[in-house]
């Protein structure tokens, strides 16, 4: 059936409500290195400590009376002369005021630093284990449970870059010595894993899950393995994601893992099944192993996603990621973020740089209501915290018709197009149809402006009735009722 669409704008009514958000410092510059894999996590007190790699070494810095300290070139890891990559090589964990970094080296295994002073001095490195003759463990994971104790996952394979495993390697003791590696994949589809691509750990009191690429003849899909035993086996494994990317070569990247609501786990990956790579997440129930329903992040533009990494705890869960446009000029962070779980990820979008030039490799943490990111920008490396809290959506004190305005009214065509004045730069709009309970009915994302600063917005199959159209970018909300007939 056809309908008849006729839309009656019968105020200006600007909507000053406030809700749970994020509360975003200004960036806090790093460092002007700090190019390889920053990674962030927190002390048990809520201090941020980072680390990055430049030209083969592991810097460290955390935060001292709100500064952060000099980054420093830790002494001990490089006598593993470690491996480092832009995405991978290195990682973190916190348990207290200890801190547990792992690194790789090709021809002498994995390696793991430990500090019980909150980073002001480090351990000599411990090896995990001796790989065998013609074999290499490289991109390292580590997590630590709640004894202390370090858990360690590492993709294992042959010099040719075949028949990878993901092991993980547990320690008894605090990460004095360690246990032999436990082949985690054996359960998923197929027998190796993707052979470029790291792995990512939560530990929950003795149970350990491994959220990790799979490599089923070129099926490139992400899966979750659960050992609860103390890491003597991987008993149940779990396929979270529904696009099973085929592809014949190496998407160099790496799924993560946090702690969401409850007993809810979250998931977040980079699948590029349908066209340019996207960004994509799923629960699941650490009890039953079941999974939720798949969600797309929405792309802002033409271009491409990449990168992501997450974090939460107590309902709090932020995903990160960096998106391009096409051509790859420039990269900015967004991030998506949701107070109930992941059920509201996609209303909740960011672009927390908007600025030139390239913004890449973010990573997350949370603790205690307060989110700290971490990310490399074309001055180096920076910081921002963003406080979980009451947050207003602001309208302009003068918005008026000649800011925003409706185009053609009746819409024709099923359509409704907006016209934006000059000064409301496009910024990522979020455009949200409401009904007069404020309940979501319809949602438009990955707009594209048109010419003339328009927009042009489909209402077919939506039913009659009152209903708030809302527009947002950041700073300001705009809001009118309108009639669907």
């Amino acid at each position: 059936m056809k309908y008849n669409f006729t839309l009656i704008f019968i105020f200006s009514a600007f909507l000053m409500h406030a809700q749970i958000g994020i509360n975003w410092s200004d960036e806090i510059p790093i460092s002007e290195s700090g190019n390889s894999s920053p990674v962030v996590r927190v002390l048990e007190d809520g201090t941020p400590v980072i680390i990055f790699g430049e030209s083969g070494d592991i810097y460290f810095t955390k935060r001292v009376n709100n500064q952060f300290t000099e980054p420093r070139v830790l002494q001990t890891a490089s006598t593993v002369d470690p491996f480092i990559y832009g995405f991978a090589g290195i990682d973190m964990a916190t348990f207290g005021n200890e801190i547990f970094i792992v690194m790789e080296n090709w021809t002498t295994g994995t390696h793991v630093i430990h500090s019980t002073n909150g980073g002001d001095t480090f351990s000599d490195p411990v090896n995990l284990f001796d790989p065998e003759q013609g074999k290499w463990t490289i991109f390292p994971s580590i997590d630590v449970d709640d004894q202390g104790n370090p858990v360690v996952s590492v993709l294992y394979e042959n010099i040719d870059e075949t028949e990878a495993v993901y092991y993980v390697i547990s320690s008894d003791d605090g990460g004095i010595s360690y246990n032999s590696p436990v082949i985690a994949n054996e359960l998923a589809d197929g027998q190796y894993v993707c052979e470029c691509c790291p792995s990512d750990l939560y530990v929950d009191g003795d149970i350990t899950y491994l959220i990790f690429r799979n490599n089923n003849n070129n099926q490139r899909d992400t899966w979750i393995a659960k050992s609860d035993n103390n890491n003597l086996s991987f008993d149940v494994s779990t396929d979270i994601d529904e696009t099973d990317w085929m592809l014949n070569a190496c998407p160099v990247s790496s799924p993560n893992i946090s702690s969401m609501l409850g007993d809810s786990l979250i998931g977040v990956w980079m699948s590029g099944a349908f066209g340019p790579t996207r960004i994509y997440c799923n629960s699941i129930d650490q009890n039953s192993m079941e999974i939720g329903s798949l969600i797309e992040m929405p792309l802002s533009g033409s271009g491409v996603q990449r990168n992501p990494d997450v974090a939460g705890g107590d309902g709090n869960v932020c995903v990160v990621w960096d998106e391009s446009g096409i051509p790859d000029t420039n990269r900015d962070i967004i991030f998506a973020f949701s107070h109930e779980g992941s059920a509201n990820l996609t209303y909740n979008l960011t672009n927390l740089t908007q600025k030139m030039g390239v913004q890449r490799s973010p990573s997350i943490a949370y603790n205690n209501e307060v989110f700290h990111l971490v990310y490399k920008d074309e001055s180096g490396l920076v910081y921002r915290e963003g406080m979980v809290g009451e947050i207003s959506s602001l309208p302009f004190a003068d918005l008026d018709e000649s800011k925003i305005r409706i185009v053609q009214n009746p819409a024709i065509g099923n359509k409704i197009e907006i016209a934006f004045d000059e000064s409301l730069t496009y910024s990522n709009y979020r455009i949200q149809l409401l009904d007069l309970s404020s309940q979501l009915v319809h949602e438009w994302s990955s707009q594209m402006m048109q010419e003339s600063n328009k927009l042009s917005l489909s209402i077919s199959g939506v039913s009659f009735g009152v209903y708030i159209l809302n527009i947002e970018s950041g700073d300001w909300a705009w809001s009118q009722k309108v009639i669907i007939e």
